[in-house]
């Protein structure tokens, strides 16, 4: 893939997210916060979930993403369709789930509040229903809202259907849902702690080669806040400096991150212009950064991408 600031499409790929849709409560406190005390906040109200997340940074650079969640309230709904991504309900259930997250001043998070059982209780979904999106340049990106036992089967569908499946850590609570499926998943994006939670270790390079050890076949990207991000690829180990930058609202950035790691990896570019993209989309989206165009974002994302410094080690 050659990325152009002149078209809009630039990846003729489908996109399948599969996951979380839902409200995303955001709390910025106003002043210092006081534990056992009101504190005054911000507050604003978003489409949430991590497959919404990462489906919402694809549209972006794809017009062939849809997102496939449960049933969501018209307002999320045509706030998500009016960013041109196709929603597809995968199971009519009502869907109660939410997330809150309570953010510093300066944007930094200071705890996320999750609530997703309406995820958690479903047994199956039609995966046949999916088939009509399947083709040789199918991606499937899934996050970990639903229960172990769905994961699985839901894995092993595309894994059979010789389709790239594609995983977000999602939380150190659920990332162990995938230790015995990771042999069949394409690509990984977790952070620090969703590695030694999956692995059961305490350094970087100990849980890649416990992974690499069961799928040498993996691609792996791990954040690590401001540290230097981490990404394997064909077993070779990269890393990538992140840029200081103005953090403004960390919520997401992960995701955004992951979005274009996910698509970057399908569209075979340099490994690493892979890094530094994925690091400068998950900086812009910490940076709030604000676009009314998809040239200017793409000249800020590429700005900043020249300017982050990745090498092997």
């Amino acid at each position: 893939m050659k990325f152009s600031i002149m078209k809009k499409e630039i990846s003729k790929k489908n996109f399948l997210c599969i996951g979380a849709c839902h409200r995303d409560n955001i709390l910025l406190l106003k002043n210092k916060y006081k534990l056992f005390r009101t504190n005054p906040v911000t507050f604003k109200t978003l489409p949430g979930g991590v497959a919404s997340n990462i489906a919402n940074n694809l549209i972006l650079f794809s017009k062939n993403v849809y997102l496939l969640s449960l049933k969501i309230n018209n307002d999320l709904k045509e706030r998500i369709i009016n960013k041109k991504i196709n929603y597809q309900v995968i199971k009519e259930v009502k869907n109660d789930s939410f997330y809150t997250a309570i953010l510093s001043q300066k944007g930094k998070l200071i705890i996320g509040l999750a609530s997703n059982d309406a995820y958690e209780k479903i047994k199956d979904i039609n995966l046949i229903k999916l088939n009509k999106y399947l083709n040789k340049d199918t991606c499937v990106i899934m996050d970990l809202c639903f229960n172990k036992n769905l994961i699985k089967k839901t894995i092993n569908y595309f894994y059979n259907k010789k389709i790239s499946i594609m995983v977000s850590g999602t939380s150190i609570f659920k990332i162990q849902r995938i230790k015995y499926c990771l042999k069949k998943i394409t690509a990984l994006s977790l952070n620090e702690e969703e590695i030694f939670m999956l692995t059961n270790k305490n350094n970087i390079i100990d849980s890649i080669k416990y992974i690499i050890k069961i799928n040498p076949k993996i691609s792996i990207i791990v954040t690590r806040g401001s540290k230097p991000v981490i990404m394997i690829l064909n077993k070779i180990i990269y890393k990538g400096i992140v840029p200081k930058i103005n953090l403004r609202n960390e919520n997401g950035a992960g995701d955004a991150l992951a979005a274009i790691f996910f698509l970057s990896l399908k569209e075979n570019i340099d490994p690493f212009k892979i890094l530094s993209f994925s690091i400068a989309s998950g900086c812009l989206k910490a940076m709030d950064y604000k676009y009314k165009s998809f040239p200017k974002y793409y000249k800020k994302l590429q700005l900043l991408q020249k300017s982050i410094k990745v090498r092997i080690i």
